[in-house]
Parts: C-alpha cells; structure tokens; sequence
C-alpha cells in the first residue's frame, strides 16, 4: 500500500507530522514515499527521509498516488480535489469548523480519519497528549507574561514571593491541557484550583504537588472564578451550544487586566463567553469587561520544535496501527473510532451535528 507524508500547506505551519526516526518505524510495513520538502520548516532534508527507508516524490505523486495520505493539519479544499477518490487521509481535521471541506471529501467519496478521534478503549484520547501538554504549559507562560502592568496586566505576579499572596489561577478541566497548565502553575507557586465535571485525584507524579479540585457547578464557583487573576479553559468540548462556564458576569467581577487563557479554543465562544474573538501569536489578545483574553489555536507552533518531535513520537505508533487496519492485516478499535467519513457519509457525531446545523468556525 502506498503511503505519502505531506507537506504542510498552512502559512506560518512549520511542522512536519513524523520526523525522519518515526518514518523508520513506518517504512518496512508500506511503501512510503514523502513529498520533497516536507521538513524544510524543520530542517530536515529530503536525503534524511530517503536514509530512513522512504522514497522521495513530487508534489503531484504524493497526492494523487497513495492509498492513504498522512497529513499534521488539515487540507484545504483545493487539496482535498488533488486526492483520487476512494482514497484515506488521515489529518487533524477539526472538521466541526470547515463545512467546505467536508463537503468534498464527501463528494470525492474519500475516508477521512481524524488523529483528534483516536480514542481508547478507556475512554482517553491518547494523541492529544502531544499538543495538549504544550499547549496547557504555554497557556501559563502566556499568562504570567501578560499579568505585567506595563502590558496592561492586574500588576500581579504569577511565579510565587517570599512575602506577597500567591497569583490565584483557576483551571477548567483536568485532561491533557488542564493536568499541563495546573503543573506548570503550581511550579511556579501559585494557588491553583482545578475545576473539574467529577472530583478528580490525580496529582503531579513528578513532584507530589497538588491542587484543589472543586466541581464545576458547586455552590460558590462563580464568585470563586471571579476572584481568579488567571482563568485557564481547558475543557475538552467548547463549541456553539456548550453551556457558558465562565460567564459574562463572572468576568465582569474580575479585576482589570486579569488573564483569561482559551486553550481549547473551540468554536464561537464556547463555554467562556467572552472568548468568541480568535486571536493570534501575532495578535495574542483581546480585551473584554477589562480583562485580557488569549484565544491562540496555535499555541504549539510557537515552540515548533518541541511540538514536531512530541507529536512524531506519539502519532507514529497509532499511524502504523491505520496502515494494518487498511491493509487488512489487523485491526485498531482506536483508529476506527477517529474515522470521521467513509462511503460518502459523515460517521462522527459531533462533524455531523455542526455539519448539519451550517455551522462555519
């Protein structure tokens, strides 16, 4: 079966999905061939990937040879047209928000897989891990950052003081951003609540630390949030009809130039009402009711690095495990659950549900 690593397409996406040691790990069980330039972003040459057992091919071949295509972001819908018909591509497709591209992997009758899907077993989705940790460690460093008065922050200081009352930070959710963010947050010393659907009571393994665990809809979280000088969202589902968490209200009470980190950065507002603007590594900020908030969908890209290497290193197992199940010689129950279209129909509930409501992100 033939397999091709794609190029990424996006502007300012200077990732590659698997570095040239995870390709090695791929090549005897395909044909794998890698579209030139794929690891330019990276600096790896071509010459790297043809040492680790792939073949090298242009553009064109890449796109329209393989049986199946393995992609970091997502394709446009003048890529998705370069695809054959019948082929697979596997992406993270994010496919709530592109309505367009839906619509021609269905009308090419392609299968799409989405690494956000792949899910086990236990219920976990295993390779969120890998942007997941980045993002929730970065959503900090974003924060304590902009807490500085002289950038219109409250003036206060995220990393602990022998003598000054520690930076309040409260954490919604407790998956692969949230457990990051509360344990970078805690190393620095604040006082960290983590807000969780169900009492959770998993700690940091590394250092013992803890942090308080409240429910969500407990008596007293919205005045407790409130009192929060950094608000980090980090539930897994935020999208148009995801009930508001932190709401208008809620940031209304809070004290000018506190930070409010979106990392799930979902679609519209979402659950914190007041973060429906999408902003950038460039522009990493908007203001509402005075209080900053960062809505980065890219918040790994700008440790490209570290990402590339995390998300190799984690997609590349998973990815072997596709290639058997489409050539028939084995079967993962986890990469079935992350196909997202097949036949011509969409098979995910949450694609189809904003598919069918016309929803755009």
């Amino acid at each position: 079966m033939i397999v091709s690593l794609l190029r990424e397409s996006r502007p300012g996406e200077r990732r590659v999905l698997l570095l040239p040691r995870d390709v090695a790990q791929l090549a005897p069980i395909c044909d794998l061939q890698i579209e030139t330039g794929a690891g330019l972003g990276l600096d790896i040459p071509d010459d790297a990937y043809a040492q680790a057992g792939a073949r090298i091919t242009g553009t064109r071949q890449a796109w329209e040879s393989a049986a199946l295509l393995l992609k970091l972001k997502a394709p446009s819908v003048a890529e998705v047209r370069r695809i054959s018909p019948g082929a697979a591509i596997a992406a993270l497709f994010h496919a709530e928000g592109t309505p367009d591209v839906v619509t021609e992997l269905l009308a090419r009758n392609i299968t799409a897989y989405s690494f956000e899907y792949f899910q086990d077993d236990d219920g976990s989705f295993p390779l969120m891990a890998a942007t997941g940790e980045i993002a929730g460690q970065m959503a900090v460093i974003y924060a304590a950052y902009h807490l500085q008065s002289h950038l219109g922050g409250s003036g206060i200081a995220l990393p602990a003081c022998a003598h000054a009352p520690a930076a309040r930070v409260s954490v919604l959710g407790y998956g692969n951003a949230g457990r990051a963010a509360a344990t970078a947050a805690l190393a620095l010393g604040a006082e960290v609540t983590v807000y969780t659907w169900q009492r959770t009571s998993h700690g940091d393994p590394h250092t013992g630390t803890w942090p308080k665990f409240q429910p969500l809809h407990a008596p007293g979280t919205a005045d407790s949030l409130a009192r929060s000088d950094v608000i980090i969202g980090a539930l897994r589902i935020s999208t148009f009809d995801t009930p508001p968490v932190v709401t208008a209200d809620i940031v209304r009470k809070m004290r000018n130039g506190s930070v409010i980190v979106d990392v799930t950065a979902g679609f519209t507002a979402g659950y914190i009402q007041t973060s429906g603007q999408v902003t950038s590594l460039e522009s990493p900020y908007h203001t509402a009711s005075g209080v900053k908030h960062i809505k980065i969908r890219t918040l790994p890209l700008g440790v490209h690095r570290t990402a590339a290497a995390q998300i190799s290193h984690l997609y590349a197992p998973a990815i072997g495990r596709l290639i058997t199940t489409l050539d028939g010689t084995a079967d993962d129950p986890a990469a079935q659950r992350g196909q997202i279209i097949t036949a011509g129909r969409i098979v995910n509930d949450q694609v189809r549900r904003h598919y069918e409501a016309g929803y755009s992100g």
